[in-house]
């Protein structure tokens, strides 16, 4: 009896080190960090808006770099959900980091798409308002005018 629980913690030492789970995790973690940046980015900006100069400055940073950022994150992401899902698959290798790295990935995913939503949601608001009130060079007397 004794040797077949020597035999047991051998063969679980002996487990294959997991790199797609590795990677997933890794992948995971930096797509919580962009997340994050981007977040903290928008909340600066939106603080900034007080002093006219810095305020530009920085809306045309969030113009360029949120997008940008946005779409890394996605990436990562994405690749987080597939090298998670061949972590997992794979035989006899361990698998916690492969599974921690698939949830996490799963659930900046949902994240990142609610915020996008939320984003063009609020930007098609801010649009229509602007062409019914005519504050889009005078857009709405125009339309009021077919």
């Amino acid at each position: 009896m004794d040797n077949e629980v020597i035999y047991e913690a051998i063969e679980d030492t002996e487990k294959k080190k997991n790199i797609c789970g590795t990677l997933s995790f890794i992948f995971s973690l930096s797509s919580i960090v962009i997340y994050l940046i981007n977040c903290g980015i928008g909340m600066f900006g939106s603080f900034l808006t007080i002093i006219p100069i810095i305020g530009t400055v920085i809306a045309f940073v969030n113009v360029i770099l949120v997008p940008v950022l946005y779409g890394l994150s996605v990436l990562l992401v994405i690749a987080g959900l597939i090298l998670g899902i061949i972590g997992v698959r794979k035989k006899d290798s361990k698998k916690g980091l492969a599974i921690a790295g698939l949830i996490i990935s799963a659930l900046i995913l949902v994240f990142t798409l609610i915020t996008i939503i939320i984003m063009l949601v609020a930007v098609g608001g801010v649009a229509a308002t602007a062409l019914v009130t005519g504050g889009i060079y005078g857009l709405g007397s125009l339309l009021e005018s077919m």
